[in-house]
């Protein structure tokens, strides 16, 4: 009940107009009625607030002004109320979200990167929030993922982070990139990667020659950072992608046997139907 809401602070702000948390109340009773010019008078209020233990409010009246901004078109404010919300509270998450998409919408997609890449080192799962707003561009994703993979070192990413990044290069037709994190998840996780080519996720030629790169590597260097299961995914991945070569198939499959007598008694026949 926004009207009763605003007669509430009203009355409030009557008794007491220093009570900064009845501003912000009156503030977002006023938007929820439509009264946008009111609305940004409290917001403005809000933000000038002084003291520094009440920062926290401060930058919620300038984030939501400028959140207000954004919809008018009026970037140059979103812009300035953006930094004024960051200003008075770096650890903002919501505003600094708003303060990149005002960026990137008025073209300063360098600047908006950065501060995206300062959201992504606070809290990673932000990742799925900012990809909910259609105002990134192709251009602007791509440069942000790129960020990433240059800042943080590749092997230092759960396979969480990985799955998201190579998700996001498939569906920017980034395949240079998409192969360079697959190359780590499959070595992180063959069976999650043999679980995605079988869902269709692993279709590009480029993309498909890097893993069997990688595969190779893996058997060359007699790698003994997986287990006889991770070999089977292997050995599937590669039939899959490469079924005439036998010889492959049968290294990758003699590695996984190698120390599971188990693994090739159960698994001989599945891999031989398959050649």
């Amino acid at each position: 009940d926004f009207e009763g809401a605003i007669a509430v602070f009203r009355k409030a702000l009557e008794d007491d107009p220093t009570i900064v948390e009845n501003q912000l109340g009156m503030a977002i009773a006023s938007e929820g009625l439509g009264d946008i010019v009111e609305a940004k008078k409290r917001y403005r209020n809000v933000g000038k607030i002084t003291p520094e233990e009440k920062n926290e409010l401060a930058s919620t009246g300038w984030q939501n002004l400028a959140r207000i901004n954004i919809t008018e078109n009026e970037l140059p404010n979103a812009v300035k109320h953006g930094r004024l919300s960051l200003e008075r509270n770096p650890k903002n998450l919501e505003a600094r979200l708003t303060l990149c998409r005002t960026l990137a919408l008025s073209g300063l997609e360098e600047e908006a990167v950065e501060q995206m890449y300062i959201v992504y080192t606070m809290d990673p799962t932000y990742l799925l929030k900012f990809k909910t707003e259609s105002t990134y561009t192709p251009t602007f994703l791509l440069k942000f993922y790129q960020k990433i993979l240059e800042v943080k070192k590749i092997v230092n990413f759960n396979r969480g982070e990985l799955d998201f990044l190579y998700n996001e290069f498939v569906i920017l037709k980034e395949d240079k990139e998409a192969s360079i994190v697959l190359k780590y998840l499959l070595n992180k996780n063959p069976r999650f990667v043999l679980k995605k080519y079988q869902d269709g996720m692993i279709v590009s030629d480029e993309i498909k020659k890097s893993l069997m790169e990688m595969i190779n590597t893996m058997i060359t260097e007699k790698s003994d950072l997986h287990s006889s299961e991770d070999w089977y995914a292997l050995s599937f991945l590669a039939l899959r992608i490469a079924g005439d070569n036998e010889l492959l198939v049968f290294k990758l499959f003699t590695l996984g046997a190698k120390n599971n007598a188990n693994y090739q008694r159960k698994d001989k026949e599945r891999v031989l139907q398959h050649l």
